[in-house]
């Protein structure tokens, strides 16, 4: 027989199920907002004064990956800008001599798509819990 007085498991099972839940949506919130918190990144170029750059013969080399272009200019310096879809620039990055290659888009991180899939999951059995 179990003893009356003797104080039962469940709580610290609720209290580690509630710290488990908290860091799981902890941890997707920073893997898809951490970035945005931060800001521009330094190199950050505005398209049209990439395509001056380029005509000017400021800009070296080039990597096209989806909508997003990095490259670097002529003095070594690092710079990122974005792509609206411009027809005419693997013309233009032709014609004036720039290095370029392009590259598939990056897909977002197997765990990152693990942790925001299982999310819902996660706070309906939180919520059955508590």
């Amino acid at each position: 027989m179990s003893d009356p007085k003797k104080p039962s498991n469940q709580p610290w099972g609720k209290s580690l199920a509630l710290w488990v839940i908290i860091l799981l949506v902890l941890s997707v919130v920073v893997i898809n907002f951490g970035g945005a918190a931060r800001g521009p990144a330094p190199g950050v170029m505005q398209y049209s004064d990439f395509l001056a750059k380029v005509d000017s013969g400021g800009v070296s080399e080039v990597t096209i990956r989806g909508s997003q272009i990095e490259g670097k200019l002529s003095d070594d310096r690092a710079f990122t800008t974005y792509n609206p879809n411009d027809p005419e620039l693997i013309k233009t990055l032709r014609a004036k001599g720039v290095r370029f290659e392009a590259k598939p888009e990056e897909g977002r991180s197997l765990l990152a798509a693990i942790l925001v899939n299982m999310l819902p999951f996660v706070v309906i059995a939180g919520v059955w819990i508590f």
